[in-house]
């Protein structure tokens, strides 16, 4: 059982390295600078969350609740911005901020 799990893993790594068939690996861009400079605080929250971008300007931003609902939605273009919790109500969020160069989630949790 070891040896099928050292191939499973190895194989596709190597057809794609030697370029000797199709890839589809899938990863997350560690170093990706706008990720990076994305910060949400204070999280959890109880009324209002900061959110502020260093790397670039945040045009708007999506906020879903667990089930996959849209329960907020605004432009914002700006680096920095407050999001009131007026309405909603106590979970798990997932924060979507969209910029010129992509998007990037972040998990929010409100009290």
């Amino acid at each position: 059982a070891y040896i099928d799990t050292i191939m499973g893993y190895l194989n596709p790594r190597i057809v794609c390295a030697l370029q000797l068939g199709p890839c589809a690996l899938v990863g997350i861009d560690e170093n990706d600078p706008i990720a990076l400079g994305v910060d949400v605080f204070p999280n959890p929250s109880v009324d209002q969350v900061t959110v502020t971008s260093s790397a670039a300007t945040v045009e708007h931003y999506e906020l879903f609740d667990v089930n996959g609902r849209l329960v907020r939605a605004f432009n914002v273009n700006s680096d920095r911005f407050t999001i009131d919790r007026n309405g909603i109500e106590g979970g798990v969020y997932l924060l979507q901020l969209h910029f010129e160069e992509g998007a990037v989630s972040r998990r929010l949790v409100l009290e």
